[in-house]
């Protein structure tokens, strides 16, 4: 009896893929967007979210400048000159490196010059510093690629870095309902694309510990 009794528990509580859809950011964001963090919702094109699943690191054209002007606002809040100087000569030299990089055959750099002007008004309106996410996950086990150790983005360039690093992602993108009792990847309407949504939220400093 205890056994039948925890095996129609399980049935009843077992989670499926509708209750995954359901979590998506984009389907409770509208009934709740007054008791949270102001967000902007874009959805991702096509080509943008088949970029996020390579495996290459290699940011689009004309992103860099968002990262060195980052590194160099974090110079500028310092109060070591020397400091400052020898950071804004080292992002000089990681940009030549990367250029380079990217100008070979083998890492050619896509461009997403209609999306990044979308982000850039988006990050805008939000006050100019963003925390971003997909529909389900953010990107917090990417924080140590980032130059000051946090998930704020200011720029389209700080957003893919963070992406592209993501093991949350990365499953966001391949298998967001391989736990679903209802999942059949043979099921070509349980297995089609999903509608992907860049989240842009207002960011925040948040005290991790309270």
């Amino acid at each position: 009896c205890n056994t039948t009794n925890a095996q129609t528990l399980f049935a009843v509580h077992v989670m499926k893929i509708s209750n995954v859809l359901s979590c998506s950011f984009s389907s409770w964001y509208n009934t709740f967007k007054y008791v949270t963090f102001k967000s902007i919702i874009i959805p991702l094109p096509d080509e943008l979210v088949t970029y996020l699943h390579t495996d290459e690191l290699v940011l689009p054209e004309g992103s860099l400048c968002g990262l060195y002007s980052k590194s160099k606002n974090m110079a500028m809040d310092g109060d070591d000159d020397d400091e400052d100087i020898r950071d804004d000569e080292l992002m000089k030299n990681y940009e030549a490196d990367w250029s380079t990089t990217c100008s070979t055959k083998t890492a050619q750099a896509p461009a997403f010059e209609e999306f990044d002007e979308t982000v850039n008004t988006a990050i805008a309106t939000l006050g100019g510093k963003v925390f971003p996410k997909l529909n389900w996950s953010s990107p917090k086990d990417a924080n140590w690629i980032s130059f000051d150790r946090t998930l704020m983005c200011t720029c389209p360039s700080e957003v893919y870095l963070l992406l592209k690093s993501s093991e949350f992602i990365a499953h966001d993108l391949d298998q967001p309902f391989i736990h679903c009792g209802d999942y059949n990847s043979d099921d070509i309407t349980v297995s089609s694309p999903v509608s992907y949504d860049l989240v842009l939220r207002r960011w925040q400093s948040l005290d991790p510990s309270t």
